[in-house]
């Protein structure tokens, strides 16, 4: 019997990245963005301190509210390099309330499963591991002083992940191009 966060060999096809099976939710969102993360910009916060492809989520619209969803079988792009594969999916409540917010990062993972259920969003990914967001009380990087930094998901999971020596951050190298929300 396969544990949680392993599936069943039936289940999972082999596939060079990870598999959005469902992602479902009747709450309404501002936006639901999702980016296969390269490289973080720490001197940003929020969806522009991710460097990488955005990939693109059918029905939803460039601020302009997503209500309710229900993705199924999208296949997220296989990678074109040796390049780690990271992965960050974000709801942004549609009143803007960060607490009300939902965050997934992730990472591929050959046979493992995501299953969750929160924020409103039930969530199920083939060939993928969560990764966690982890908040460093006493944050060092100067940037965390600021409130903006400090309370953004987005930018504490990218600051562990150059902690943790997995991505470049490219800060005070060059600004970041993207905008902002969705």
């Amino acid at each position: 019997m396969a544990s949680p966060n392993t599936a069943s060999p039936k289940e999972v096809p082999d596939s060079p990245s990870p598999i959005l099976k469902t992602i479902f939710s009747r709450r309404d969102w501002f936006c639901l963005w999702l980016i296969n993360v390269k490289r973080v910009n720490l001197d940003d916060h929020c969806q522009k301190c991710f460097i990488g492809p955005k990939i693109r989520m059918p029905h939803t619209s460039g601020g302009g509210g997503v209500y309710g969803f229900d993705y199924k079988d999208m296949v997220l792009p296989a990678p074109t390099s040796d390049e780690p594969q990271y992965y960050y999916l974000c709801g942004v409540s549609i009143d803007f309330n960060w607490v009300e917010n939902f965050h997934l990062p992730f990472e591929y993972a050959k046979g493992e499963t995501i299953h969750i259920q929160r924020a409103g969003v039930e969530a199920h990914i083939l060939n993928a591991r969560e990764l966690p967001i982890k908040v460093y009380p006493k944050n060092p990087h100067p940037k965390a002083i600021h409130q903006k930094w400090r309370t953004c998901r987005n930018w504490q999971w990218a600051f562990d992940m150059v902690t943790q020596k997995k991505l470049k951050n490219i800060g005070a190298i060059q600004p970041s191009k993207q905008r902002e929300l969705c």
